[in-house]
């Protein structure tokens, strides 16, 4: 049996490297690779909403905004206070009492391509808990698959992926902000999160654009 030389053996040791490297990247770009390794991440200002604590059930219709822009892509997040609700019950807790939001996040990038769109809610307060509405028409979505829904935790959070590697997507939910302090004389507080993470053509980066809200009493 004839032996490989040596130009031989190099030749098939440099190709045993490049086609498992090029077989990465390739899943990596068609999305069988769902996670993305270390993107760089970029955090926009915090924008801070607050409300003193209404003494009785009260339209607010209030939007409040933050974005991040560069040459790549434009991030926005909205949450839109619906108004301020008591005397509900909720899930065995009577005389609860809440705000209901509306919240919709949004990426636009002008090369490569969107990967997932995030809506995280964390660092609530011990007294309040966050209920996401999962009704068809409570959850609105555009180039995204909703991958899951998870709340009632300190840390809840929507999850949706880009589909077709697209370079606009949104994620719109309905939710209430309940409030568990029976005397209505506890302050409450939430940081929402939308975090988006895309493909520029060479790197994945990731954007996170934060709103703080807060319900304070006199």
């Amino acid at each position: 049996m004839k032996r490989p030389n040596r130009t031989q053996t190099k030749a098939f040791f440099i190709l045993s490297i490049i086609v498992p490297v090029g077989l990465l990247a390739t899943f990596r770009l068609t999305g069988i690779l769902q996670e993305p390794l270390s993107p760089l991440t970029v955090t926009a200002q915090e924008v801070v909403w607050n409300i003193r604590h209404p003494a009785a059930e009260m339209d607010i219709a209030e939007e409040v905004i933050n974005f991040y822009s560069d040459n790549i892509t434009l991030v926005s997040l909205n949450v839109f206070v619906v108004e301020y609700e008591q005397s509900y019950l909720f899930y065995g807790i009577p005389e609860s009492h809440g705000l209901r939001l509306m919240l919709s996040g949004a990426v636009n990038v002008s090369g490569g391509f969107i990967h997932s769109i995030i809506l995280r809610f964390s660092q609530l307060d011990s007294n309040s808990t966050l209920d996401i509405m999962e009704d068809s028409d409570a959850v609105e979505t555009y180039n995204t698959k909703l991958e899951r829904i998870c709340d009632w935790l300190s840390d809840s959070y929507v999850e949706g992926y880009g589909v077709n590697q697209p370079k606009y997507c949104k994620l719109s939910i309905n939710a209430r902000w309940s409030f568990l302090d029976i005397e209505k004389n506890v302050e409450h507080y939430m940081r929402t999160d939308l975090e988006v993470t895309y493909f520029d053509g060479t790197t994945y980066r990731r954007v996170i654009v934060p709103i703080r809200l807060g319900v304070f009493v006199s």
